[in-house]
This record gives structure tokens, C-alpha cells and sequence, in this order.
């Protein structure tokens, strides 16, 4: 969004108009549009419906170093729409720190190109030994710049104490991340008032996507959350990891831009030789069920023989085929069923949670999961200032629901739709007094809109389902939560952690779930997410009962592998 509405800027012409941007739940496009901006998983959506992507003669996959599992699977299907098209069709790749090399052994015929960039010097410092909070180093780096200052890190979340709260008032702390509103995300663009340093907190969008004028310092953390999936385990899990040499380089050369330039790694040198040269590709550490999915769906039968650049584990597909199979989305001979495999590949939303939705509305509360999909899709619901905790613990309190975090998700949301919507005045006091985050809410409520669209007309996209209402019943919807989230159910242990049924991992309730003091026998979440331990997150209360009734293909398995043994409980351990 930021990078499109630049471009406009620059061609002075408004966004929508000549160049427009799409993302998922958002589109800002007009029949005049002529460069259109989107996410690789966008348009990968647009090649389920047309696999030739015939609306365009032109396709530059950007940044194509980050080699996220959709741009893979791009590269793919763009190698046999180039084949096909010939001459009428154009594809760039670029990339600042991109493997020329591999790239053109892998298109035939492709030519490299080299772009020579403006670089200044940059100076490269190293803690002399290990920092063991680089948060704080960060800071104490950022106090000491006397010019504008770049500081990297895993993750900014909204009312973060490191933004603004400590800094003196000659320090402007801007966030800047993919999730921030457009218009707060150009603040970093503007100068600082006369008298005021500006530092600006990013995530690795600030490493390639943009370039923020007047940054001469870069502080790099050396770390960045990153999605891995155990396919042994069937578990995919977010977790703070080193970056890549090529990333601390990258991050370097931001310093670099308009000036020589200073970059502090708040790590040792010796630290950064131990480094991965360059980042694994997404595609091989990640569940792969949505790239399954939709390969099905565009008729690529064999998914195991796909020309990646990069083939993920065989394992990892097999067992994204084994998950397919058990939501019902695969039949026996691997092909995509039509009431649930050709539908779920029409929703904008992982498999699982897509499932929890076709389930709702057969058991009268689309409406609700609709909500509750729209919230999980909305980061940083609430925000907790630590100066404000007790408050802001009273305000949770109004939304809480016993039987888990789904549900207090969905308390919020109705709490927030019930307000007016003319009035942006009203809303805003709502979420301030509440400790809730507007742009998330927001955010939310247009996925909302757009997954109603998407299931409840008849035309297309619509899949012409029914959208009832469960009102305060809370049953349905824990059932549909079930029905899609089942890989994810967990049993309460005797030392109050709990292991995940379909592989035996021990997991602990994330310190933000409302079920930390209840702690049902049974539960379902959403992801898992590892720092000191391994946090199950978005966590609801369930009946074990419902496990074998409403998975039964799934739990059939486990009792057969459990009677059959160790060896074989272990070889479907994660299905």
C-alpha cells in the first residue's frame, strides 16, 4: 500500500486512478488502472481463475529474494504461463540482493540485468561481546545517533512502551510494520520538526520494501520472527531466529542511501560468520495445505512433481495431503472434493479456518465464525500499556467469555458493530477506553464484510451458503471451531500444561489467554508460537466427546495407530 501510494504521489495521480493497489480483504483498483500493486498471494488467487493471468502483459515479482511460499509457487505457475503466452507476456524479476544466477538457470532464455543503486559508505559496528537484552541495547544505541535512525526488529505492537512512552521529548519514535494503517505509515516519510531526532522502530519491511529518507544510523537486533513447520509433527509454529547474512547486510545498506552511514549490529562479529548465508526459502519451513489446495484447484494433480525452484520436503506435502484428507477436502484418490475441497479453495483464508466456516453455516452460526475468522485476521486486537495494566484488565473483563478466546474475540467485535457507523467519533472512544485497537477492528470488520460476500450470495464469489445467527447459544460455534481446528486439540495434564492429541507435543496456554486460570480438560487454538516455551494462542474450550464425532476419519486413525503401536502411532502421529 505504502509503495503504491508513493508511485501516485510521484505520477501525480490518485490511487485507485492510474495506479491502484489489491490486497487480501482490499481492493483499490478502477477500470483506468494501468500498474496495480498486490500481495503474491493475491495473485496467485487470480490464477485459480484464470491460469494464464490474461488481464496482464507484464508481471514483476519484487523482492523476490524474500522467497515467500506464494512467490515460489508464482514462479512456478508464471515459468508455464511464459511458455504458453510466448511474446505476449513479460515477466521481471527483481531483487537487491537476489541469486542472479539461479534464477536465470531456472527461467530458459532469461536474461540478468544489473542495476547499479546509489551507495554510500557504510560503516559496520559490532558488540564487543553477546548482548543479553538487545531491546535495551537498542535503546541506549538509538539515545546515542545524533541524526535519524533506523532501528530493526522481530515485531512493533501497538502501544508498545518503546514507542514514545521513554523517549525525551527531542526523540520523535515512529513504528513503521505491514500492519499499520497507511496514513501512519507515511509519518515516516515527513521530516522531523527543527530540534527533533527521528527514530523509527521497523519491522524487515523497512529492509528492502522502502527507503525512508534522512536514515544515517541502522541498529540491527539480529533477529526476526519467522514461521517453521515440524512436518514430522504436523505443527507449524512462530518463532524469534537470527537472520541471514544477507539480511544483516541488507539492513546495513539502509544506513547507506543518502549518505555514508553507520550501522550497529548488537551482535558480535564472530556472531554473524555463524549466520545462514542467505534465508531458506518460506516454502520449505511451512505448512503447506494452502499451496496444496490451490494447486488442486488449478488441476495440477501432481503436487509431489510441481517445478518449485526450490522443492519443500517431501514429508511437508504429504502430510498437507494428509491434512486436506481428513478436513474433507481430499477423497481417497486425492482429488479435491466439490462440497468441501472445491469450495474451501474459493476462501481467502487458510484451509482450517476455512472449514470452521462451510461447518458454521451447516450448524446455524456462520454469522458468528464469520466474526470470529475476521478477528484472528486482525492482529493486536487489544493493546496493554504497562503503565495501564489494571485498567486495562478491568476493561477485558466486560468481554470475557469462560469458554475461551474465540468467543471473548467475538464479544469484542459485537461490542464494536453495535456502535454506529457514521459515527468515527464514538468508535474511537469506545476502543480508547476499552485498551482496543481501532485499526484492528476496522480491519476486522472488512474481513467480516468480505467473507459474508464470499459465502453467503449465490454468484460468484459467493458460494451461496446460508448465514444464520446462533444469538448467545455458544455450542454451535465451539462445534464449528472443532470441525476445522481438530489437528490443533489439546488434553490438560497433571502440571497444568497440556499436550497436543495428534502428536503428543507439551504446550502451555499463552499468557494472554482468558482460560489461564480455568484451564479446561480439553481445548482447540489456533497457532503455537515459541519463545521460552511453546504457547498455544487463541485458545477455546471443547468436549472431548465432540473430538471422534465430528473427525471421525481423523480419530479413527489415531485409536488404529495407538492399537497398532509405538511405530505406527509415530508414522501418523501428525495427521
Amino acid at each position: 500500500m505504502t509503495v503504491a501510494r508513493r508511485v501516485a504521489e510521484e505520477m501525480g495521480t490518485k490511487i485507485g486512478h492510474k495506479v491502484g493497489y489489491a490486497i487480501r480483504f482490499e481492493d483499490v483498483t478502477s477500470p483506468s488502472t494501468r500498474i496495480k500493486y498486490m500481495t503474491d498471494g493475491l495473485l496467485l488467487r487470480e490464477a485459480l481463475i484464470d491460469p494464464l493471468l490474461s488481464r496482464y502483459r507484464v508481471v514483476v515479482i519484487d523482492e523476490a529474494h524474500e522467497r515467500t511460499v506464494h512467490t515460489d509457487v508464482l514462479l512456478g505457475l508464471l515459468k508455464g504461463v511464459q511458455s504458453r503466452r510466448g511474446d505476449d507476456f513479460r515477466l521481471v524479476v527483481m531483487s537487491a540482493t537476489l541469486d542472479a544466477a539461479r534464477f536465470v538457470d531456472y527461467f530458459p532464455g532469461a536474461v540478468a540485468a544489473l542495476v547499479r543503486g546509489r551507495q554510500f559508505p557504510v560503516q559496520v559496528m559490532y558488540t564487543a561481546r553477546p548482548e543479553d537484552n538487545y531491546l535495551d541495547a537498542a535503546i541506549n544505541a538509538t539515545l546515542q545517533d545524533k541524526l535519524t535512525s533506523l532501528f530493526l526488529t522481530t515485531g512493533v505492537a501497538p502501544g508498545d512502551p518503546s514507542v514514545g512512552g521513554a523517549a525525551p521529548r527531542e526523540l520523535l519514535v515512529l513504528p513503521i510494520y505491514a500492519a499499520l494503517p497507511p496514513e501512519q505509515q507515511m509519518k515516516v516519510f515527513e521530516p522531523a520538526p527543527p530540534g527533533t531526532r527521528k527514530a523509527i522502530l521497523a519491522t524487515n519491511i523497512a529492509e528492502t520494501s522502502i527507503t525512508i529518507p534522512g536514515v544515517r544510523y541502522v541498529i540491527d537486533t539480529g533477529h526476526v520472527k519467522a514461521r517453521d513447520y515440524n512436518a514430522k509433527l504436523g505443527l507449524e509454529s512462530l518463532s524469534v531466529v537470527p537472520v541471514s547474512q544477507a539480511q544483516a547486510r541488507q539492513r546495513s545498506g539502509r544506513a547507506g542511501r543518502e549518505g555514508p552511514g553507520k550501522a550497529f549490529r548488537l551482535y558480535t562479529e564472530a556472531s554473524f560468520g555463524q549466520l545462514e548465508p542467505t534465508t531458506p526459502p518460506e516454502i520449505t519451513r511451512c505448512n503447506l495445505a494452502s499451496v496444496v489446495l490451490q494447486l488442486k484447484a488449478m488441476g495440477i494433480e501432481d503436487v509431489l512433481g510441481f517445478d518449485f525452484m526450490d522443492p519443500p520436503p517431501r514429508t511437508a506435502i504429504l502430510r498437507s495431503l494428509e491434512l486436506l484428507f481428513a478436513l474433507g477436502a481430499l477423497d481417497a484418490s486425492g482429488r479435491l472434493t466439490p462440497e468441501i475441497g472445491s469450495r474451501l479453495s474459493r476462501l481467502p483464508v487458510d484451509p482450517m479456518f476455512g472449514r470452521v466456516l462451510l461447518a458454521a453455516t451447516e450448524m446455524g452460526c456462520g454469522q458468528e465464525a464469520a466474526a470470529v475468522v475476521a478477528m484472528v485476521s486482525a492482529d493486536n486486537v487489544f493493546h496493554t500499556p504497562r503503565q495501564k495494566e489494571r485498567e486495562w484488565r478491568a476493561a477485558r473483563l466486560k468481554f470475557v467469555s469462560r469458554e475461551g478466546d474465540h468467543l471473548t474475540l467475538l464479544s469484542v467485535f459485537r461490542g464494536f458493530m453495535e456502535l454506529p457507523k457514521d459515527s468515527n467519533k464514538a468508535r474511537t472512544a469506545w476502543c480508547s477506553d476499552n485498551f482496543i485497537n481501532i485499526r484492528a477492528l476496522r480491519k476486522a470488520e472488512d474481513i467480516y464484510n468480505q467473507l459474508v460476500r464470499f459465502l453467503g450470495p449465490p454468484s460468484p464469489p459467493g458460494l451461496g451458503l446460508p448465514l444464520a445467527s446462533c444469538g448467545d447459544e455458544t455450542t454451535p460455534l465451539r462445534r464449528a471451531l472443532t470441525v476445522g481446528l481438530f489437528p490443533h486439540a489439546a488434553r490438560l495434564q497433571p502440571d497444568g500444561s497440556y499436550r497436543v492429541i495428534a502428536t503428543g507435543r507439551q504446550v502451555f496456554l499463552h499468557p494472554s489467554s482468558v482460560l489461564l486460570e480455568r484451564k479446561p480438560d480439553v481445548l482447540i487454538f489456533n497457532e503455537l508460537m515459541h519463545t521460552t516455551k511453546t504457547y498455544a494462542r487463541d485458545a477455546t474450550a471443547v468436549e472431548a466427546r465432540w473430538l471422534p464425532e465430528l473427525a471421525p476419519a481423523f480419530f479413527a486413525a489415531k485409536a488404529a495407530a495407538a492399537t497398532a503401536g509405538p511405530s505406527a502411532a509415530g508414522a501418523i502421529g501428525g495427521r
